[in-house]
């Protein structure tokens, strides 16, 4: 989906309803076994403490799981959740057509996280950030062919999130293991 414009005026019933449906979603998937399924990563679904920022359960049509696919995801989204300059955020809530150049076809990527928060100097900042290991941003940092493949395939993704990013004046970042956290 594209970026939503925010429905500014939630009524607090109506989101400790959409809350409780997000939570109750979350339930019946664990009690499914239905998780996110690479054993070789730390792997979950969110629950916000601060679930009216979070577009994932307020601006959909039904609340869409928060799902963390690592441990540094998590760890992200729980600073979005805490950090009160973080006005409202989601995860993989935009998707950006991509050509990959693995399977030579168009394809969708969907990043990390988009958040908007307020800056120092008070202004509004939109964001859409993608976490992945080094090891996959860069040639430099690759010590595999697998590697340089998700090295190659990353950057077709990431020129097409450049070119989202710029038509809607949004900010594009790369989070990895040497900047999380920083902003």
């Amino acid at each position: 989906m594209d970026v939503i414009e925010s429905k500014n005026n939630i009524d607090l019933q109506y989101a400790a309803i959409r809350y409780k449906q997000y939570v109750n979603l979350i339930a019946e998937k664990l009690s499914n076994h239905q998780k996110p399924h690479n054993k070789k990563w730390k792997q979950g679904f969110f629950i916000p403490k601060k679930p009216l920022k979070v577009i994932n359960i307020m601006e959909t049509d039904e609340p869409q799981p928060i799902v963390y696919r690592s441990g540094w995801e998590k760890q992200f989204a729980e600073w979005c959740d805490s950090t009160d300059a973080i006005i409202r955020w989601g995860s993989e809530v935009i998707r950006i057509l991509y050509k990959d150049p693995i399977k030579n076809r168009m394809s969708f990527y969907t990043p990390d996280f988009y958040i908007e928060y307020i800056d120092n100097d008070k202004k509004l900042r939109k964001v859409l950030i993608e976490i992945k290991p080094l090891k996959e941003t860069s040639l430099k940092e690759t010590s595999n062919g697998y590697d340089k493949l998700m090295v190659a395939k990353n950057s077709m993704k990431w020129a097409s999130a450049i070119e989202y990013c710029k038509k809607r004046n949004i900010e594009f970042k790369v989070m990895h293991e040497r900047n999380l956290g920083l902003l």
